[in-house]
């Protein structure tokens, strides 16, 4: 009996030793499991926090983008408002019943000159095209002549006038060119 009870001792610290061993098994693979995990939970984390951030980016960029076409209006318009008032003045002017033609034609000219160095204080500037070679990024034709002095694809005359603004043309110039 005593060594059946031996027998029976062995046989469970056997069973023990191998649940332990089972145990510490399933541990070390919990363990990189559980590593794993948390790395993950991190990653997304940083991934979150990442997209918060590249959405307030936009959406900062973008009331940045609105202010400044804000901020630039406003100056253009501010520009333009002593032009708006001298031509109040000259519609005043021209109503009353002194009014001459000759003065009218100089109140004319003043508010060219203005609206000319507007344009010039904005960067606006106009598009050269009477005599010059004909160029579609600049030009738009209308109409072409037979003129055997001004030479093939040569601006013959200037309609309408074009204007730009640095490189970039605002309007082009009407211009009919000569063959």
């Amino acid at each position: 009996m005593a060594k059946e009870k031996e027998t029976e001792q062995t046989s469970q610290q056997e069973e023990v030793s191998e649940e332990t061993a089972k145990a510490e098994e399933i541990e070390e693979t919990v363990d990189p499991l559980a590593e794993a995990e948390a790395k993950c939970e991190e990653y997304l984390d940083a991934w979150r926090r990442s997209m918060a951030e590249f959405d307030n980016y936009k959406k900062r960029t973008q009331k940045e983008k609105e202010s400044t076409y804000s901020l630039a209006t406003a100056e253009a318009v501010g520009a333009f408002l002593p032009l708006l008032d001298n031509l109040e003045r000259a519609k005043a002017a021209a109503e009353a019943p002194d009014a001459t033609p000759e003065d009218l034609s100089k109140g004319m000219e003043s508010i060219l000159k203005q609206v000319e160095e507007i344009l010039k204080n904005l960067g606006v500037t106009p598009i050269q095209a009477e005599g010059k070679p004909f160029d579609p990024n600049f030009h738009y034709a209308v109409s072409h002549v037979e003129n055997d002095d001004l030479g093939e694809n040569t601006v013959a005359a200037e309609f309408q006038k074009g204007y730009q603004l640095g490189e970039r043309v605002i309007r082009h110039s009407m211009v009919q060119v000569a063959n």
